[in-house]
């Protein structure tokens, strides 16, 4: 009997949690919308029965949950594709996985620190942005750097 090794183990392994984090946000915005009767858009306001419920954006909870996550999957997808192609050119697995904790911290803390942070002022937006932006200039430099090796 062939035994199939798996492939990608580390980007595959978390896979799951970096799933299981973006149905929490799209839950977050279907809720949202439920509790406004917001079919389409993103505002609260674009509900008749709310029209100027909120009109600083920073405090439209509907506005806030796209934004977040949208924000993640602008960020994931790209994310993902960088650190598999790093595993599959050879990247450490224990570093590829301590990597990928750290790129799902940064992506809570914008959320959950920054955006859903009163004001949409917390200071997890910055470590969030800078964060992620920092991580796939590393992990796209690693993944080059096997490539060439």
């Amino acid at each position: 009997m062939t035994t199939i090794r798996p492939f990608l183990p580390t980007t595959g392994a978390w896979a799951f949690p970096f799933t299981a984090y973006y149905i929490l946000l799209s839950f977050r915005t279907a809720y949202q919308r439920r509790k406004y009767y917001v079919i389409a858009g993103n505002r609260v306001s674009a509900s008749p029965a709310y029209a100027g419920a909120f009109p600083n954006l920073a405090d439209d909870p509907l506005h806030t949950a796209v934004r977040a996550e949208a924000n993640y999957m602008d960020n994931i997808p790209l994310a993902l594709i960088l650190a598999a192609l790093a595993e599959a050119n050879g990247a450490e697995k224990r570093t590829l996985g301590w990597a990928m904790g750290a790129l799902l911290a940064f992506r809570v803390a914008h959320a959950e620190l920054g955006l859903f942070w009163k004001g949409r002022a917390g200071l997890g937006r910055i470590v969030g942005y800078y964060g992620t932006v920092g991580w796939m200039l590393g992990v796209a430099g690693w993944g080059w750097n096997l490539l060439m090796s």
